[in-house]
């Protein structure tokens, strides 16, 4: 991520919460963070590899329409992330199909 795009669109408190708060979870269905670094002119996060896709990709290139099971797994996991952030005190104010990814 780019520092001035951070800077100048205020985002510093909230990239830094959000690193935060995914270093403190550990969970099958929340994304792994591994470590946080930065150089003169960016920010990384390095995350763990989802080579699976987002749930975005799958409803727009999935040939067929998904199967109602297809469909129960998909809000079942959902259901268990937010599940467990909310145990954690925390709302995911940003759920939408992109940040639904798959191993």
């Amino acid at each position: 991520m780019s520092k001035s795009i951070i800077i100048d669109q205020f985002l510093e408190l909230n990239i830094n919460k959000e690193r935060e708060i995914l270093s403190k979870m550990k969970s099958k269905f929340i994304i792994n963070i591994f470590c946080s670094f930065q150089d003169f002119s960016n920010l990384y996060l390095v995350l763990q590899l989802m080579s699976g896709g987002d749930l975005r990709y799958h409803l727009y290139h999935y040939s067929k329409p998904f199967t109602e099971d297809m469909i129960k797994f998909i809000i079942i996991n959902i259901s268990l992330c937010l599940q467990y952030i909310h145990q954690k005190g925390i709302i995911h104010r940003d759920i939408k199909p992109e940040n639904f990814v798959f191993f």
